[in-house]
């Protein structure tokens, strides 16, 4: 979208009666805003309250240009995408993108460079902050059930800001609650609607849910998360994120990881460990392989194969069983994702946008963990400090065994207790989680407010062994917002 802000007088303050008149140009739209007929200096009856008497009046030509994402035709993009290739935002083909600060004076803002730059262009492309609230209730054993109804109702909008309640828990979302939801859906959908590894899924191709656009709703819910504080789905296969990118199947040397059956992927690795053409051609033999290579469309008789064959066999069985067989269902969650303009930023940025899609290796660390809270202390006069620091380092002790993996307690389950997420919104939480403490004798478990990200860790625990068995407890036992 182009949007020229014109006008002959100042735009420090619009007119009310500006006039917006939309065309079209090519795949672009064009808004032109007009300030007013007149300049201060050709009609002196004009005199905003907030010009002085000493200011030059000559017209200020002005000419703004901000652009912002149309929807394009899904279709092949004419570059070829590279999962490794360096994000596309330095490209000299691309816009720059210009708003207007309090003032209404034209400010650059700043490129596209990172994940939170990204997000925030969406946010203001779709008015996230300022849409009105929708107010949504689930239940968490159905959550992706009721949210899959919720986005049938007429008053469903994906760019109203979502407030979420548990049905059957007390807690107003403030933020906690919409985290914890995230969570849950893109979990719960992923054993749905998604076969494969846990960090290498691809679409399932269930054809009923095809014909009821279940993947466009996904698609929907997922663009939501991008811009209200989610993380998007990082469980896709590579080759499925490439895919989406480019809208080309003509993937070559997809890997094994990508390939979502067993039965298939099994075939593919006996095929490239097949050293002579009778131990090629005896490999379909077995019906189950035959059949999946059968599947393809495949026409070369089996009897025919050499050796030469196995670059093509692997291509044609690995791009149809991940992508082609599937195509229809990523589609539909491409033009769901495209409600927010989301599928458009993944074009232009591939590389920055892709985290929200594949996940990256980075794991979770102790240190990580430590470095995101602060401890509130008490005062160094005050009596409870040494208790207080006691128990902070039996959290330590405590962290670090969730990273060993000596103890049935994730790093994963302390950051969803404390707020409601298993990882770090791309924009940060909307405040520093905190840990404070319980001086309360009779309160050993310890407390999460997930709204407000304060973790209250009691202090009664003399022994570690005592602390850490508390803390099990309470990170693994809890049933919910609130409920320990």
């Amino acid at each position: 979208m182009f949007v020229c802000f014109s006008g002959k007088n100042d735009l420090d303050e619009f007119d009310e009666e500006a006039s917006i008149k939309c065309q079209e140009e090519g795949t672009r739209e064009v808004i032109h805003l007009s300030s007013g007929e007149d300049t201060p200096k050709d009609n002196p009856s004009y005199s905003p309250n907030f010009l002085s008497d000493n200011l030059d009046y000559s017209p200020i030509p002005l000419s703004y240009d901000v652009y912002a994402p149309i929807a394009p035709p899904y279709s092949p993009i004419p570059h070829n995408f590279e999962s490794h290739v360096s994000d596309a935002s330095s490209s000299p083909d691309l816009p720059p993108v210009t708003f207007l600060n309090n003032s209404g004076r034209s400010k650059e803002k700043e490129e596209v460079t990172d994940l939170k730059s990204c997000i925030k262009q969406l946010q203001s492309i779709n008015k996230t902050l300022t849409a009105p609230h929708l107010y949504l209730e689930f239940r968490r054993d159905f959550i992706l059930t009721d949210a899959l109804k919720h986005s049938t109702k007429p008053k469903f909008d994906p760019k109203n800001q979502l407030k979420v309640t548990f049905v059957g828990e007390a807690g107003e979302d403030i933020g906690g609650l919409r985290r914890e939801f995230w969570r849950l859906f893109v979990s719960s959908a992923a054993q749905e609607y998604f076969i494969g590894e846990a960090s290498c899924k691809t679409f399932q191709p269930n054809v009923q849910a095809l014909q009821d656009e279940v993947y466009e709703r996904l698609g929907e819910w997922i663009a939501m998360s991008v811009v209200q504080d989610g993380f998007g789905f990082p469980m896709l296969a590579p080759s499925i994120y490439e895919y989406m990118v480019t809208g080309t199947c003509t993937c070559t040397n997809i890997p094994v990881q990508d390939i979502p059956e067993p039965r298939v992927s099994s075939l593919v690795l006996m095929i490239c460990s097949a050293e002579t053409v009778e131990e090629l051609k005896s490999i379909f033999d077995d019906d189950t392989y035959a059949n999946a290579l059968f599947e393809t469309g495949y026409k070369k008789p089996i009897s025919s194969l050499t050796l030469h064959n196995k670059e093509e066999l692997t291509n044609v069985i690995s791009t149809y069983h991940t992508l082609i067989k599937v195509k229809a269902q990523i589609d539909q969650f491409v033009k769901g994702l495209e409600s927010l303009n989301i599928h458009s930023y993944m074009v232009k940025f591939p590389a920055i946008m892709k985290t929200l899609f594949v996940k990256e290796n980075e794991k979770l660390t102790a240190e990580y963990v430590k470095g995101l809270i602060k401890v509130k202390f008490s005062d160094k006069e005050s009596l409870l400090r040494q208790k207080e620091e006691a128990t902070y380092m039996h959290f330590v002790d405590f962290l670090d065994e969730c990273e060993e993996g000596s103890i049935d307690v994730t790093l994963d389950d302390v950051l969803i207790f404390l707020t409601g997420s298993d990882r770090e919104p791309p924009l940060g939480f909307s405040r520093t989680p905190e840990v404070t403490f319980l001086h309360d004798a009779s309160r050993t478990m310890a407390l999460a407010s997930t709204c407000t990200l304060e973790l209250k860790l009691p202090t009664c625990h003399n022994e570690y062994s005592s602390f850490c068995s508390s803390m099990k407890w309470s990170f693994k036992g809890h049933g919910g917002f609130h409920v320990v």
